[in-house]
């Protein structure tokens, strides 16, 4: 029996991980939380080289956070992460960055899915579960997804291909990735005029070198902006980006 307990990871933000505002981009954040993910995988011993010699890989279906501030150039944090006691084939795990005074300034629960690489099927949780015994520390913030719905307009904002600098270890596109894709649609006005308070997204269908992604701007019925990605196979990603003006 392993006994899980949270992992944490220092961080400092580097001059490349910011934007124009010196602050932490939405995509380097995304960037920090996959890697205290897959760290933390391996120490239990489910990580990503364990997985390949099981032709298996671990496979992010959806996102969801709450964001009180993005933290500064040269700031020192503490990432902390914890998986939780999944259900059917579905892995969810939290993260926590925490600031130098103890303050959380992000929050976020990832789902996850084991995927067999060539059936491309997802594993049951409970076939990597059964060993782990969680300290009830590990319920980090147990964020809730809320289904995207909304409205999107009829013409997309830009098209782009995918290009070898996307594609993660796994050959397919990294998944934050998209985080870039879909952040390029907002203008520098709504980026530097607003303050990033939450993120949803879910992540439907793999991308792959060559493809031709569409992105597409809409929004909900609370008025929250929405985004999506589209292929000629159907929708890839979908997102709901909350911000409040400075």
């Amino acid at each position: 029996m392993i006994h899980v307990t949270p992992y944490e990871m220092p961080v400092r933000i580097n001059s490349y991980q910011t934007d124009s505002r010196s602050r932490l981009s939405l995509y380097n954040l995304f960037q920090l939380f996959q890697e205290a993910a897959y760290r933390h995988a391996e120490e239990l011993g489910w990580g990503w080289d364990y997985l390949q010699t099981q032709n298996q890989f671990w496979a992010l279906t959806r996102v969801v956070m709450e964001i009180d501030r993005m933290p500064l150039w040269n700031e020192e944090l503490t990432l902390r992460t914890a998986p939780r006691l999944g259900e059917s084939v579905m892995a969810p795990r939290d993260l926590l960055l925490i600031d130098k005074d103890g303050k959380v300034c992000v929050k976020c629960t990832s789902f996850w899915i084991i995927m067999d690489i060539e059936k491309r099927t997802p594993v049951l949780a409970e076939k990597f579960f059964g060993d782990f015994d969680f300290d009830p520390a590990c319920d980090l913030c147990s964020l809730s997804f809320r289904k995207i719905r909304g409205q999107f307009e009829e013409s997309p904002l830009y098209s782009r291909e995918v290009f070898y600098s996307s594609l993660d270890m796994n050959g397919h596109v990294n998944n934050a990735s998209y985080i870039r894709f879909l952040s390029d649609a907002l203008s520098r006005e709504q980026h530097e005029n607003n303050r990033l308070t939450s993120f949803q997204i879910v992540f439907q269908k793999e991308a792959h070198m060559g493809d031709r992604l569409d992105i597409y701007r809409g929004a909900d019925k609370e008025g929250n902006a929405i985004f999506k990605a589209s292929c000629e196979e159907g929708d890839v990603v979908t997102a709901r980006i909350g911000y409040a003006g400075e």
